[in-house]
């Protein structure tokens, strides 16, 4: 057992509330993507409902192409 800081706890909060995705997401630049594979994606929600649901919502910040077997969330 081990004991973790108050901010820990807060910035743990705010990462989940924000997606596990925000820092990626975040790092990108503009035209830059994230390639994921369906195989090792583990959410019940579709990748284009799930990257276009949230991180469109104030601004459409990314766009989500199929190409094969993987998607590519795309930063605009």
């Amino acid at each position: 057992m081990e004991i973790v800081t108050q901010e820990f706890v807060s910035q743990m909060i705010d990462d989940k509330k924000k997606g596990e995705f925000n820092k990626a997401i975040k790092t990108l630049q503009k035209g830059q993507a994230l390639c994921i594979s369906p195989k090792e994606w583990r959410k019940r929600t579709s990748i284009p409902h799930y990257f276009l649901g949230k991180y469109n919502r104030d601004e459409k910040t990314v766009s989500v192409l199929r190409l094969g077997d993987y998607y590519y969330v795309i930063r605009l």
